[in-house]
């Protein structure tokens, strides 16, 4: 009776360790970001792009936000001067982006006037 019970607890606890481990690993992805949200807004391309602000409060540590020409802006609300971005350890943003790249090696940051490149 112990040695089945044993071997049960043992299957639970090597089905819940998986479980968590499967949960834990993430892919790190790209967030596309443009001034203005476009298609769907999802971040999932340059067609479903998001705000920058979007792409920040959903990347988590790997991931790479990838944004578009342009001006961008924390708050819609132009009188809001205090309105900061919020970076995140461990996401890198990426300028120099027309909006149609597949591959970070084919923007040409020194085509954008204005780019930004951080990293936090």
């Amino acid at each position: 009776m112990k040695t089945k019970l044993l071997s049960f607890t043992m299957t639970v606890l090597s089905i819940l360790l998986a479980a968590l481990l499967a949960q834990s690993v993430r892919a790190a992805s790209v967030r596309y970001a443009k001034p203005t949200a476009t298609g769907t807004g999802d971040c999932s391309s340059w067609a479903n792009a998001c705000t920058l602000q979007t792409a920040l409060t959903g990347a988590a540590s790997g991931d790479e936000i990838w944004a578009a020409a342009g001006v961008y802006k924390p708050t819609m609300l132009s009188t809001d001067r205090a309105a900061t971005f919020q970076l995140k350890d461990g996401v890198a943003i990426y300028g120099g982006f027309y909006g149609t790249e597949a591959s970070r090696d084919l923007r040409n940051p020194a085509d954008q006037p204005h780019h930004p490149e951080w990293r936090h």
